[in-house]
């Protein structure tokens, strides 16, 4: 784990140095790694950080890459839905996709509905403000997006 977080300084320093290159090869080596990370929590951590770096390297197809093979992975392990740290977790990786897209300038209207659907059960089962609160923040780029293009949304929010 140590290694990967190395690797992510290397990351930013040969960014910061305009060496795109050396970038990406200690990216490919860090996404390698992380499959071997076994805790759920730390591997998401990681994925997520990887797209952020992706995203900043302009490779808008690997950052949704990572994100999408987390997200399966995340169904995989509590493909019922039953567990709250999963289900917590694909939420955020959902919304971290949706933004991805709207990069790109694509709405995915499926994606959006699933993810509202997952932050609706998720503050039902809590009744916490806070999982409102990434709900309302994680749709907000989608839904100015989806504004823009004048297209109508019907999106509720979720009753505490």
């Amino acid at each position: 784990m140590n290694l990967i977080y190395i690797l992510f300084s290397a990351v930013a320093e040969n960014i910061e140095l305009g060496a795109i290159d050396a970038a990406r090869n200690l990216l490919s080596r860090v996404e390698e790694l992380a499959e071997s990370v076994k805790n759920i929590v730390s591997y998401a951590e990681i994925i997520h950080k990887l797209s952020d770096f992706y995203l900043e390297l302009g490779d808008y197809e690997k950052a949704k890459g990572v994100i999408e093979r987390l997200i399966e992975r995340l169904s995989t392990i509590d493909a019922e839905g039953k567990d709250f740290k999963i289900k917590y977790l694909r939420a955020v990786s959902q919304a971290t996709l949706l933004k991805i897209y709207y990069e790109k300038g694509i709405l995915r209207e499926d994606l959006l509905i699933d993810t509202k659907r997952v932050y609706e059960e998720l503050a039902e089962e809590k009744g916490l403000v806070d999982y409102l609160l990434d709900y309302i923040l994680s749709l907000y780029i989608p839904i100015r997006l989806a504004e823009g293009k004048k297209r109508e949304l019907k999106l509720e929010l979720p009753k505490l």
